[in-house]
């Protein structure tokens, strides 16, 4: 599964496996994938979790 992220002032350090900081809301992943990568770009960031089939994402809003 491929996901791209944009967000005015992303961050790309603060996206990780488990936890998405983005500005704004703050995203808890919860996937039965084995790997993850992270490509970021310019203005985006694309997030890869190899051979998933599930995934739950939990937006938590501002901190």
């Amino acid at each position: 599964m491929r996901l791209r992220l944009r967000a005015k002032g992303l961050v790309p350090a603060k996206v990780a496996a488990k936890v998405w900081d983005l500005p704004g809301p703050h995203i808890d992943v919860d996937s039965d994938a084995k790997r993850f990568a992270l490509e970021a770009g310019i203005a985006e960031v694309d997030v890869i979790y190899p051979a998933t089939t599930h995934m739950r994402l939990e937006v938590k809003g501002t901190p």
